[in-house]
């Protein structure tokens, strides 16, 4: 569940919900990031701490691209099951961003966040391709 500021305020008093808009959304990435851990799959997000909103990186671990890389698959296809990935990672961010008064009006996930896919292996992972906007990069 996520609570608004204005509903935190209610529950704990002003004093104890002074935060900006931006610490609250970090601390919401944060809850989220780890809400959504599983065996085959991570996300990171990454915010400028000396930037507005507009410098964020979300970081997607997944297993399912190791195997991509393994198996030789297209990059076509790749790219088919990554493009979803981002749009489910952006749909539950959108949920956050329109609990925030002044971020949820000039902040466009799709826009503003570059999305990384990362193939995960042992102790480390590759960066396999980022994707912001229509804009993707391939690094393998």
């Amino acid at each position: 569940m996520t609570l608004s500021k204005e509903e935190l305020v209610k529950r704990l008093g002003a004093e104890a919900a002074r935060v900006s808009e931006l610490d609250w959304f970090r601390l919401q990435l944060q809850l989220l990031a780890i809400e959504s851990k599983a065996p085959k799959r991570s996300v990171r997000y990454e915010i400028d701490e000396d930037a507005s909103a507009s410098l964020i990186g979300c970081g997607i671990y997944h297993d399912t691209a190791q195997v991509f890389m393994e198996d030789g698959t297209s990059k076509e296809e790749q790219l088919s099951y990554y493009r979803d990935w981002v749009e489910g990672e952006a749909d539950r961010i959108e949920k956050i961003t329109v609990t925030l008064r002044t971020l949820g009006e000039r902040f466009r996930v799709r826009e503003h966040i570059t999305f990384t896919i990362y193939a995960p292996y042992g102790m480390g992972s590759t960066r396999v391709c980022t994707i912001k906007g229509s804009t993707v990069e391939w690094f393998v």
